[in-house]
């Protein structure tokens, strides 16, 4: 499968972790006070890789609890 095909556009709060070098808990606060996109699938909450990097690269620098509140 070509790299075209893969679909980045969701991860799991450890993988994210070990992306921002934080720790699990650290980024699952983070999922779970608003301060990065995510989305709760079942039992599972993901961050929504899509909407973050759109962010990052309309030039959003800070990230607060409540800034993703509303998903």
């Amino acid at each position: 499968m070509s790299k075209e095909r893969w679909n980045l556009d969701l991860c799991g709060i450890a993988t994210f972790a070990e992306m921002c070098s934080v720790t699990y808990d650290e980024a699952a606060q983070w999922a779970e006070d608003g301060t990065v996109p995510s989305i709760q699938m079942g039992c599972f909450r993901m961050i929504n890789l899509a909407r973050f990097r759109d962010d990052l690269e309309r030039g959003k620098a800070t990230f607060g609890a409540g800034d993703y509140s509303d998903e």
